[in-house]
């Protein structure tokens, strides 16, 4: 079917990700906006065409932790607003307001510079406040000089406070004690503006781990991320929703070769055959995102049957065991993640064996593999 792209390739199940955008606005109701995150080019599904489906199916917000990722999605025709979560230079800000990309901000002087060059361009810089009540990372600390920084921020004649929003440290976790402690400070905030007739029309906090199980920090919009991809962000949540996975990573057997007992296999050594064994080679390693740490400690699926890995997943080729699975040919469907016959072997499995999150699993997909986009029953798109 993919003749002309290489073997090893993801397939991005977009009807999935609608499917688990429509279990968050369940979850969430209807009076709550959605931003959905898509940065990390869409945790690795693909900025451009997760956004298209995201606003298809009603999501009115986006978020990226770039410039260069919001100025890719503007390319590609998205329109609707893009808030940056992360900083953003100077010397590319001109580019922010230009593309109408709105930016986040934490410090007065920083915004002054924004209006000075919003206002040469003619057009207003719009942001939203971070606020770092408890994560460590970028955002006011100070509640006081947040309160005061604000108060001036609203009266800038080129900038537009269309948001204020923080972040939470431990929402994923069993123990909720600190994300209420973080709620609280920023609650307190809120109230302090309110106080002072500052309305900023977007308040945001609730990441995943707190859409599921901190329902009263919804406020006006939400941020789904690692949910719209068919994870949860942790074990320690609760599992209200049903969730889908979005991506399967696949390649195809290229080689196959009987190998006599004693024999090893890949660089090192660390694997010497017990037995006459039948090796299939594959064309996918870790630079296309198949960890070496798998290394003689994972299996894929073949003809619905599981296969080890064996030896050293080395840059560009893994090799597997298929001695015990019947009819092994050249060209046979392998599955690293996703499902095949029936059975399934999930990102969050691979997270777990690499003491990791399925985030970075997803994430590190790299951009040489092809993307296979599947909507509607049909593929829509070949990215390659």
């Amino acid at each position: 079917m993919f003749d002309n792209i290489r073997p090893t390739r993801a397939e991005i199940y977009l009807d999935n990700i609608v499917h688990n955008l429509s279990e968050v606005k369940r979850w969430v109701g209807k009076k709550v906006k959605i931003m959905g995150v898509v940065k990390a080019n869409a945790y690795g599904h693909g900025a451009c065409q997760v956004a298209k489906v995201l606003i298809e199916n009603g999501v009115s917000y986006l978020a990226v932790a770039t410039i260069e990722e919001a100025l890719e999605l503007r390319e590609c025709g998205i329109n609707i607003p893009i808030l940056v979560i992360g900083y953003t230079p100077l010397t590319q800000a001109k580019e922010l307001i230009v593309h109408n990309i709105t930016q986040t901000v934490f410090d007065i002087n920083y915004v002054k510079d924004l209006e000075r060059i919003a206002l040469n361009v003619g057009k207003k810089a719009k942001v939203h406040v971070k606020v770092d009540t408890g994560m460590g990372r970028i955002g006011y600390t100070d509640l006081k000089v947040a309160e005061k920084e604000i108060e001036k921020m609203m009266e800038m004649e080129g900038v537009e406070v269309e948001g204020i929003f923080s972040h939470f440290a431990t929402s994923d976790e069993k123990n909720k004690t600190y994300a209420e402690k973080q709620f609280d400070v920023f609650k307190k905030l809120l109230e302090r503006l309110k106080e002072k007739r500052i309305n900023i029309p977007l308040k945001h906090i609730a990441n995943s781990g707190a859409i599921i199980d901190l329902k009263y920090t919804y406020l006006d919009m939400v941020r789904p991320g690692i949910v719209l991809y068919g994870s949860y962000p942790s074990e320690e949540v609760e599992r209200p929703l049903d969730l889908k996975q979005t991506m399967g990573f696949k390649t195809k057997i290229v080689h196959i070769k009987e190998v006599p007992e004693g024999t090893s296999i890949s660089y090192g050594r660390t694997f010497i055959t017990k037995r006459k064994s039948k090796i299939a080679t594959l064309p996918v390693g870790y630079a296309d995102g198949f960890n070496r740490l798998l290394s003689n400690n994972h299996h894929v699926l073949v003809k619905g049957k599981y296969a080890p890995v064996i030896g050293r997943i080395c840059m560009d080729q893994t090799m597997i065991d298929v001695t015990d699975i019947e009819g092994v040919e050249l060209g046979d469907d392998v599955v690293i993640f996703g499902n095949q016959e029936g059975e399934k072997i999930t990102a969050d499995e691979i997270a777990k064996k690499l003491n990791t999150i399925p985030y970075e699993v997803y994430c590190g997909i790299s951009r040489r593999v092809p993307r296979i986009y599947i909507y509607k029953g049909e593929v829509v798109e070949v990215k390659n």
